[in-house]
């Protein structure tokens, strides 16, 4: 992970924005650590309201007054708005009021305007200043000056994808476009990126697995709107990785239908490894690019994991250091348990009639229940889950149901579920149906 965090603290501060020089920089720092297949988006190609703006960045950002440099935009990536265009004019303190946001709650730092980002007909130029300058402020003449630059660019999604013994698909997305920010949402790209190298070392995939990286929204857009058709019936499930570094317990925002198989996965994921969380319906949690993939035509069941809400959220105090390493691992650990979930869900065939003695040497399946006689008996509670696993199990060997369903109704973590039912299945009474 020490790698990977590297990455984070390497790029955070750099003037990122949906197309910009700092983005193609990043794409380029990205494929030192997979080799990224690069999906390019011309500046002004339109589909359905949504638009590719052109590349933008700025170079001198500065309010004086009285000849004196008051404050430079310069000096956090934060400090002018998205897409601001340039400005050089005299204004009074009441109409340079208008043209600055501030954070009420952390005073003494920065917020992120990203408004323009996405609604491009609305730009005004803008700067973002800590509130205790914005009070500061006294009347008089304000020289302001931003010199933006901005010209046709290319957005740039960014996409890894490993085989497996399916051409079913699971993507996990992440975006790459917020400048001065290290959790949201590099972070899904840092634990994304760990999360892949891992998955090439295994020999069992069955599903095939792509890692998206791409500008907010405007990536997720028109990278899906490039695929061919027949490649886009094969995305079986998406996974948002947005915000999932912060100290803070991880919680599951549902796919629209919410009952799916990357639901139970996520759900059997998290209480795996991370013991009681809190989930949500569909956009409720954390919106996000999930409304791409979900929206008609395409209808991809997706969930998001999230650490949000988090103190830091799109201000400057959104720094590498508000990341602790276990959660960074704590993410990845989960994301490897959802894969093998999603790989390893057979379906159940029983080859037997009549209940099976479980204790019988033949079968050597019985889960040790609470017996009374004995003082070091595990307590009733602890074995209740595998009681009722044992006595329900019968009717689910049906080729019908999947092991994540068993182990999701019974609240057990599913490589234990597995690992039960390979045993079942080498006494020959049950097999796997995939």
């Amino acid at each position: 992970m020490s790698t990977i965090r590297k990455v984070i603290e390497d790029v955070y501060m750099w003037d990122m924005a949906p197309v910009s020089p700092d983005g193609d920089r990043l794409v380029a720092r990205l494929q030192e650590e997979l080799p990224f297949e690069v999906r390019s988006f011309a500046s002004g190609t339109e589909k359905n309201g949504w638009g590719i703006p052109n590349s933008w960045h700025y170079g001198k950002a500065e309010i004086r007054k009285d000849g004196k440099l008051i404050y430079d935009g310069r000096a956090h990536p934060l400090g002018v708005a998205g897409y601001s265009p340039s400005v050089h004019k005299t204004v009074q303190l009441e109409e340079l009021k208008e043209h600055l946001v501030y954070s009420n709650e952390w005073p003494e730092d920065l917020v992120f305007h990203c408004t323009h980002f996405f609604r491009p007909l609305e730009r005004e130029w803008g700067f973002s200043v800590p509130k205790v300058l914005f009070d500061a402020l006294e009347e008089g003449d304000y020289e302001v000056i931003i010199e933006a630059v901005e010209q046709p660019g290319h957005l740039r999604a960014l996409e890894f994808t490993l085989p497996g013994s399916s051409d079913q698909e699971v993507f996990f997305h992440a975006h790459s476009c917020h400048p001065g920010q290290a959790n949201d949402d590099l972070s899904g790209v840092a634990c994304g990126i760990e999360l892949f190298k891992r998955l090439a070392k295994r020999s069992d995939r069955k599903l095939t697995y792509t890692l998206l990286v791409s500008p907010e929204l405007f990536g997720s857009f028109f990278w899906l709107d490039s695929l061919p058709k027949d490649r886009v019936a094969k995305l079986k499930y998406g996974v948002m990785l947005k915000s999932v570094g912060n100290d803070a317990p991880m919680k599951l925002q549902l796919s629209y239908p919410g009952d799916t198989e990357i639901d139970l996965a996520g759900r059997n994921a998290l209480r795996s490894v991370q013991g009681e969380f809190v989930e949500g319906p569909f956009r409720r949690v954390y919106g996000n690019d999930e409304t791409i993939f979900e929206a008609p035509g395409y209808e991809i069941p997706t969930i998001s994991l999230t650490r949000y809400p988090f103190p830091e959220y799109h201000t400057s105090r959104d720094v590498p250091e508000i990341m602790p390493h276990a959660r960074l691992e704590e993410t990845v650990t989960i994301l490897e348990r959802l894969c093998q979930s999603l790989d390893h869900n057979h379906r159940l065939q029983r080859h037997f009639e009549g209940l099976l003695g479980l204790s019988h040497p033949r079968y050597d399946l019985y889960q040790r229940y609470y017996n009374p006689a004995e003082r070091d008996s595990p307590g009733r509670g602890a074995q209740y889950d595998w009681h009722y696993l044992m006595i329900d199990m019968f009717r689910d060997l049906d080729g019908q149901i999947g092991l994540l369903e068993i182990a999701e109704r019974h609240k057990l973590p599913f490589d234990k579920v597995l690992d039960y039912f390979t045993k079942f299945r080498d006494t020959g009474a049950i097999s796997f149906v995939d």
